[in-house]
């Protein structure tokens, strides 16, 4: 959504400012780039160790209802009226654990790219009417990280982490006469760090937390009305968390609960101003669980329903992820 948007709501019939960021990996934002919002979960701080490749394909439906402003509440007529915005993505991540071994861990290397459709409808009359950009590529994201071995007690693991450091560039499909688009039109840095404590045989809990730094976007995308954007936007600075829980019911099969936490922590900026009350704050949380084909092929499957969802789109969200070790 563009800043000139996000101004127009300010003004409108009382409405907070909003922040169009999914809950998922954030293609359906313009104003933040591609994310894990709660794509991965149980085991999370487990890795590869020995030098070769694997493959991970991330889909999930995000059939989102509506968008809210600052008090949590969805903003209806006569700004928004049942206003929806239907995200379907394939992202595709290519990952290589090199030989290369730095202070006790394995570095590796990994890219990940989207495929993303973005449908937008709502009904008449309302104050703004979204449009979505169809179906395009998502930004690329890049990165090194370190995976560090799991530490052994009593014969079994009981704690594994990594630390990645991510780039996301601009590559994506980007329409400045949509609302909603694939590519967010902006670089950003996005490092993590993750880990994985086994307190009890067959008992895993897991958390990934996430920094994001954004840059300028200097060709922000048009508004409903047609009226001009600003010149510049740079979205708010945010960190976000995944988190699970899960046991191991039978060989090769846990299931648990898996959440996702999102807290964008300084406002956004429109033509080098701040604009008071656009930090977007989400909790997400639902069932998952994993399914262990064989030894190389690992299957996670997730859904997360909407606890706390402020400036910021509001819906369920429905994944499945399969990796493939080469």
């Amino acid at each position: 959504m563009s800043g000139r948007l996000k101004s127009l709501l300010l003004g409108s019939a009382g409405a907070a400012a909003l922040l169009l960021s999914s809950a998922g990996i954030a293609a359906a934002s313009t104003n933040e780039p591609a994310g894990n919002y709660g794509l991965t979960s149980f085991n999370d701080g487990f890795g590869g160790l020995t030098p070769g490749w694997a493959f991970r394909q991330y889909d999930f439906y995000e059939p989102l209802s509506g968008i809210t402003g600052d008090d949590g509440k969805k903003i209806g007529a006569p700004v928004f009226n049942n206003q929806h915005i239907d995200v379907a993505v394939s992202l595709n991540q290519l990952i290589y654990t090199t030989p290369i071994h730095i202070a006790g861990g394995t570095v590796g290397l990994t890219v990940l790219l989207p495929i993303v459709y973005l449908s937008t409808h709502s009904d008449s009359p309302a104050f703004v009417h979204l449009k979505g950009n169809g179906l395009g590529l998502g930004d690329l994201t890049f990165g090194p990280y370190l995976q560090f071995p799991p530490i052994i007690m009593n014969g079994r693991p009981v704690f594994s982490n990594r630390a990645e450091l991510d780039f996301n560039v601009p590559t994506g499909s980007y329409n400045t006469h949509k609302d909603v688009n694939q590519g967010a039109n902006f670089y950003s840095v996005n490092p993590y760090y993750t880990f994985t404590v086994l307190p009890l045989p067959g008992f895993e809990i897991s958390a990934r937390t996430h920094y994001l730094y954004n840059s300028q976007n200097n060709d922000p995308a048009a508004s409903p009305d047609g009226s001009a954007p600003g010149s510049s936007f740079t979205a708010g600075q945010a960190w976000w968390s995944n988190f699970d829980a899960s046991y191991t019911v039978t060989p090769g099969i846990d299931i648990g609960i898996n959440g996702v936490y999102f807290k964008q922590f300084t406002d956004d900026v429109v033509d080098g101003k701040t604009v008071k009350g656009t930090e977007t704050t989400s909790l997400d949380i639902g069932p998952g669980g994993t399914y262990a084909i064989n030894k190389t092929n690992l299957l996670w499957l997730n859904a997360y329903f909407p606890i706390i969802a402020k400036n910021t789109t509001y819906g369920d969200r429905f994944n499945i992820s399969w990796l493939h070790i080469f």
